[in-house]
C-alpha cells in the first residue's frame, strides 16, 4: 500500500479541512497534534464523498502513517480499495479496522461482508442491531431483517444459482407504463412456480421488489419489516422481507431468494422491479432494440472502457457534461436521463418536470435541453433530460452523484455491464 511522506501531503494541501456546508478552507492539521489521525479522517471522508479518491486515499494513508490505531483510517482505504473493485485488498483492509474498533458499525457492516462463518455473522448482526437501535433506528431493523433472513438460509447462501453457470439469452419486453412511449424494459420472472410476472429490469436497483398484489398466491415466506427506498423526497416506504424458494428467468433458475413486498405500487404498470444484484456473477450485454439480455460468465470479454466505481451491485460512470464531470448511475430502471442542477447548462430550461419515484414525489426538477454525455471513449446524446437534485440519493450511497444515465440515454445501442470487474461498454 502507497503511503506518502506526510510532509509532501501537508505541503500538497491533501488534508486540508473543509467546513461542512461550504467550500472556505480551515486550518490543515498539525502533525503532532493529538487529534490528527481523526481530523485526517474527516478530510478523507469528506473527499470520498465528493468523488474525489486520490485525495482521500491520501488522507487515509497519511492517518494510518501518523496514528496506526486509527480504525477508521484503515476502513476508509477500505472503502476505496472496494468501490474500485480491489475485493481482497478492501477486506484485509476492514479486518485490520474491526480489530481497532468492533463497536463503530460502518466499520462492523464492512467487514462482515468478508465473514463466512454462520454463527459470526449472526453474533455482528445481533452487535449492529443493539448499538444502532438508540441512533440509527433503520440501520438497525435492516440488521434485524438481514439476521431473520440468515437463520432462514440455515447458513447457505441467498440466490443461488440452480441451473448451470452458462450463458443465457434472456427475452425482453418494451415498458409502455402510459402509452406508445418506452420507458424501459421488462423482464418476465415466474417466483416459485406462480404466474409470470412482469418486473422492470433495472440496473439502479439492488434488490428485487414486488408489489403485494403481485404477490398474492406465490406462497412467499415473510421474515421480517423492512423499508424500500428509492427514488423520491419522502421517506423509505414500509415492506417485507419475504423468501422465496425458487425464481426462474427462462431457463435461469435461482433458489432462496429474498424478495421485498411493498404494499404500495413500486413502479406504475409493472409487477414489480428487478434489481440487478440477482445477476451479479454474470457479465450482462444489454440490447433494448433487439430486446434481449444475453449472460456470460463474469470475466469474459472487453475490459471497460469508462472509468468505474461499484457501490454494492451499483456501476457508476465518470460521465462529461457541458465541461463538467461527475460520477452518474447507471440505472435502466430510469425513465429519465438525470443531471444533478449544478452541472446542468440552466440556458437549456424548458419547463418543470413531474417526475416521481418509489420514494415520492422529485420536487424542483425541470426539464433541459439536448445535451451530450461523454462517457470514456463514447458520446450519448438526450433529447429532453432533466435537471434535479441528488443530495438525497448521493447522502444514502455515501458518494456525491452527479447524474443519472436513464433509459432514454441508454437505450440507443447495446451496452455490457460487469458488477464483479467493473466493466461499462457502449457499443
Amino acid at each position: 500500500m502507497r503511503l506518502p511522506r506526510i510532509a509532501a501531503a501537508l505541503a500538497a494541501g491533501v488534508v486540508t479541512l473543509l467546513a461542512a456546508g461550504s467550500d472556505e478552507s480551515l486550518p490543515a492539521p498539525v502533525a503532532n497534534s493529538p487529534r490528527v489521525g481523526a481530523d485526517l479522517c474527516r478530510t478523507g471522508e469528506f473527499q470520498f464523498r465528493r468523488g474525489n479518491f486520490e485525495a482521500a486515499r491520501d488522507a487515509f494513508e497519511s492517518a494510518a502513517r501518523l496514528e496506526p490505531e486509527t480504525a477508521r483510517a484503515w476502513w476508509g482505504l477500505g472503502r476505496i480499495a472496494e468501490i474500485q473493485f480491489r475485493r481482497e485488498e478492501a477486506r484485509d483492509l476492514f479486518a485490520r479496522a474491526f480489530r481497532l474498533d468492533p463497536r463503530d458499525t460502518d466499520i462492523v457492516l464492512s467487514y462482515l461482508d468478508g465473514v463466512t462463518d454462520a454463527k459470526a455473522r449472526a453474533t455482528l448482526l445481533r452487535n449492529v442491531a443493539m448499538l444502532s437501535w438508540n441512533t440509527d433506528r433503520e440501520r438497525a431493523l435492516r440488521a434485524w431483517a438481514q439476521l431473520a433472513l440468515e437463520e432462514r438460509l440455515g447458513g447457505k447462501p441467498a440466490a443461488r444459482l440452480a441451473s448451470a453457470y452458462a450463458g443465457y439469452r434472456v427475452p425482453l419486453a418494451g415498458f409502455r407504463p402510459a402509452g406508445s412511449q418506452v420507458d424501459g424494459l421488462l423482464v418476465t420472472v415466474r417466483i416459485n412456480g406462480g404466474r409470470p410476472l412482469r418486473l422492470v429490469l433495472d440496473t439502479g436497483a439492488r434488490a428485487i421488489a414486488i408489489h403485494a398484489r403481485a404477490a398474492k398466491d406465490l406462497g412467499l415466506e415473510p421474515l421480517a419489516a423492512t423499508r424500500v427506498e428509492g427514488f423520491g423526497e419522502g421517506e423509505a416506504g414500509d415492506s417485507r422481507l419475504a423468501f422465496a424458494r425458487t425464481l426462474e428467468i427462462g431457463d435461469l433458475q435461482f433458489e432462496d431468494c429474498p424478495i421485498e413486498v411493498a404494499p404500495h405500487s413500486v413502479v406504475h404498470g409493472a409487477d414489480g422491479i428487478l434489481g440487478i444484484g440477482l445477476l451479479e456473477a454474470f457479465r450482462m450485454r444489454i440490447d433494448p432494440r433487439a430486446r434481449v439480455m444475453e449472460l456470460s460468465p463474469a470475466g469474459a470479454g472487453p475490459a471497460s472502457a469508462a472509468q468505474t466505481i461499484g457501490l454494492r451491485n451499483l456501476l457508476l460512470v465518470r460521465t462529461g457534461v457541458s465541461g463538467k464531470s461527475g460520477w452518474f448511475l447507471i440505472d435502466t430502471g430510469a425513465a429519465f436521463t438525470g443531471v444533478a442542477r449544478e452541472l446542468a447548462p440552466r440556458v437549456l430550461e424548458k419547463g418543470a418536470a413531474d417526475l416521481a419515484g418509489v420514494s415520492g414525489a422529485l420536487t424542483g426538477a425541470y426539464r433541459i435541453g439536448p445535451i451530450s454525455l461523454n462517457v470514456g471513449d463514447r458520446g450519448l446524446t438526450d433529447l429532453s433530460p432533466v435537471a434535479l437534485d441528488l443530495g438525497a440519493l448521493s447522502a444514502r450511497e455515501g458518494v456525491e452523484i452527479s447524474g443519472v444515465l436513464g433509459y432514454p440515454a441508454l437505450s440507443k445501442s447495446p451496452f455490457t455491464l460487469d458488477l464483479r470487474h467493473g466493466v461499462v461498454t457502449f457499443e
